[in-house]
């Protein structure tokens, strides 16, 4: 998602190209944008200003026209899955006691042995035999589409989007795989994991 001084920086320039205070300089201008994904990084921040960056915190805002697409074209042959990335993306799916929710069995690399269980996980993904060529973060996979998502949780996501956008890529559950890390190695915890959602962002943008 870009930083909103992104933004502010077109309008400037349009207005002056155009010689013209409109918002934009009066030109009609598109932008593309999931707020369900990952907000715009703020080094060495937290919530509050990754809100305060995104798009929906700046003035400009009130201009923008809504225009909402609603049918996920990736997976619309798993119609299932589409369901379940919606309530990770709406932070809709009930969470535990512990505010963590449980990631459904077909998707989980059971825990092992961290080598055992890596090997497992391994051969769903990376489609080569060079192996390190096909990893990335969360973050780069956003608009990124697989034949196979293999997600490796050594911690737990920490912000907005993260969760959704590690398993978007997919175009069905069954080839998408999960192995999250436990706390200790008989820890039965290891289906569970923590989803963040800023749901102020999500309202501010009308989504849900």
């Amino acid at each position: 998602m870009t930083d909103k001084s992104i933004i502010h920086v077109i309008d400037n320039l349009l207005q002056d190209l155009c010689e013209n205070e409109k918002p934009f300089g009066g030109m009609l201008v598109v932008f593309w944008g999931d707020f369900r994904q990952v907000l715009p990084v703020v080094r060495g921040e937290g919530r509050t200003q990754q809100v305060e960056a995104s798009i929906v915190s700046s003035e400009l805002w009130e201009n923008f026209i809504m225009l909402k697409l609603i049918d996920n074209m990736r997976a619309r042959q798993d119609l299932g899955f589409v369901e379940f990335l919606m309530r990770i993306g709406n932070g809709t799916k009930p969470p535990n006691e512990r505010d963590e929710i449980e990631i459904p069995q077909p998707m989980l690399i059971p825990y092992t042995t961290m080598e055992q269980s890596i090997e497992e996980l391994i051969p769903n993904v990376r489609q080569f035999p060079l192996r390190m060529s096909f990893a990335m973060t969360i973050n780069k996979t956003q608009h990124q589409t697989f034949d196979c998502v293999g997600t490796y949780l050594k911690q737990h996501v920490f912000s907005h989007g993260q969760l959704y956008v590690a398993l978007l890529g997919a175009k069905t559950g069954e080839k998408v795989r999960i192995f999250i890390i436990p706390a200790i190695c008989s820890d039965p915890r290891t289906k569970y994991t923590t989803n963040v959602v800023y749901n102020e962002v999500l309202a501010k943008a009308s989504v849900t």
